[in-house]
């Protein structure tokens, strides 16, 4: 009998989604060569920040669902649909890319872009999946070796490797920075953590929670951008203590969502987003490719572009949802002879898990 699918994650992984389309609004609308200063400035900045919880909210859902796996013979198969949906869509960005911008779209250099990660222009994400994904067996078998302190100390040691630092070094080293890539295990352990200990606090609490990490980076935010124009720093990306601090809130209010008082179409919309949230994420592009230059084209001003934000974003999701269910199809079919292929030339061996 197939199991049920929980809602929260569900949740989660649809509006980490959404929130990806949201913030890459902000990447092709001028944002990036402005000061902060101006209403509409001070207006997008908090904005963006509480979007920057995107991809944290997948690193984080990542432990929270894949905490309890073990290493066998099998597990690695578990990547084959996800390098299979990056390959397919790879494949659909780089022939747009040909049309849309002339590059060249033979075999070789299709080839070329999938191993390098840029037939994607968003393909970073898959090259670090594929990293935490192998590693996830190493981890978990860490992990549930430790009683509950142990487990708190591993969360806050990753923390403090991969995060803390981007905020306490910013102008002189405070602390050790050689492991400040490992920021994915940060937000990993504390889906984990989540996981096995949640969090009892009432959600509105945790949703203001988020917001208020949004906020409080702003004054910093203000002073290092005053004059300058705004751009990606260690103080407002993903591996800033404040988008973690508000990916934790956040996601701790979002998984206990049970969802029964949702109407069903909401539901079944959300649902549908979860499930293709990994090839609408990467072909996200397409649609950014299509809608932004011929925006700004009509509306230059920023000023004037903010009112658009989300009826681009809902544009986009219709639209990459529809070529993610394409992909999702194109998938399918080709998954259906893996098992061909498996019996005649791959020898299952046995687990470990016993």
């Amino acid at each position: 009998m197939e199991k049920k699918r929980l809602f929260g994650p569900d949740l989660v992984r649809a509006l980490a989604c959404i929130f990806v389309l949201g913030v890459h609004f902000y990447l092709y609308t001028g944002f990036y060569d402005r000061p902060y200063q101006g209403a509409a400035m001070m207006i997008s900045v908090p904005i963006r920040m509480a979007l920057m919880t995107c991809v944290p909210l997948f690193m984080m859902l990542s432990g929270y669902l894949c905490v309890g796996k073990k290493w066998s013979a099998g597990y690695y198969k578990g990547l084959i649909p996800i390098l299979l949906a990056y390959i397919v869509s790879g494949i659909f960005c780089v022939v747009f890319m040909h049309f849309n911008e002339g590059i060249p779209a033979g075999p070789l250099s299709i080839a070329r872009r999938l191993l390098d990660f840029t037939a994607v222009p968003y393909g970073w994400y898959v090259e670090m999946y594929i990293g935490l994904f192998l590693i996830i067996p190493l981890i978990n078998a860490g992990w549930n070796a430790l009683p509950k302190g142990g487990k708190l100390c591993i969360m806050l040691a990753f923390f403090l490797l991969g995060i803390l630092p981007n905020v306490t070094n910013y102008t002189y080293q405070l602390l050790p920075d050689f492991w400040l890539a490992t920021y994915p295990l940060a937000y990993y352990t504390a889906g984990a953590w989540l996981k096995e200990y949640p969090v009892k606090t009432k959600s509105l609490w945790l949703m203001l929670g988020w917001i208020a990490f949004s906020l409080a980076v702003c004054p910093l935010q203000y002073h290092l951008f005053k004059s300058a124009n705004f751009t990606f720093s260690p103080t407002n990306y993903f591996y800033s203590m404040f988008v973690f601090g508000g990916t934790f809130c956040l996601f701790a209010a979002l998984i206990r969502v049970k969802g029964e008082k949702l109407p069903k179409w909401l539901k079944w919309c959300i649902e549908r987003i979860s499930r293709l949230s990994f090839c609408i994420y990467m072909l996200s592009y397409i649609g950014d490719a299509i809608i932004y230059p011929r925006l700004c084209a009509v509306v230059p001003q920023f000023e004037n572009i903010l009112i658009w934000h989300i009826p681009c974003v809902i544009i986009n999701l219709i639209f990459s949802a529809i070529l993610a269910w394409i992909v999702e199809f194109i998938c399918a079919q080709i998954m259906k002879i893996v098992p061909v292929i498996e019996n005649k030339i791959i020898k299952v061996k046995p687990t470990f898990e016993e």
